[in-house]
């Protein structure tokens, strides 16, 4: 079996870029198929739930609540630390082309 190439860091990146960068977030859609990590794919599925106005901590987290997938990704501990404690990146997009990438692999 091939294992894919991941990058945990910068998936990371691009969650908490969503959640802190307005004009990132207004341009990209959460894609759940670019993520190889299957606590952020579960997370990003659920931000895909969001809108620009609930993209917050709190509405993730009921998102997942509702999908019966908050014990998934650890509880609201877990996307606290999603959004709060992952990697800072100043621009994002070198971060989503790499996902890309590892994704068309």
């Amino acid at each position: 079996m091939i294992e894919l190439p991941q990058s945990p860091e910068t998936e990371a990146a691009v969650i908490a870029a969503w959640f802190s960068q307005e004009k990132f977030a207004a341009a990209w859609r959460p894609t759940p198929t670019l993520f190889a990590g299957v606590t952020n794919r579960v997370l990003v599925e659920a931000m895909a739930e969001l809108s620009l106005a609930t993209r917050d901590q709190v509405s993730l987290a009921a998102v997942l609540a509702t999908r019966g997938s908050l014990e998934r990704v650890g509880g609201t501990q877990g996307v606290f630390r999603a959004i709060n404690l992952a990697p800072s990146v100043g621009d994002p997009w070198p971060h989503v082309e790499r996902l890309t990438r590892y994704a068309a692999l």
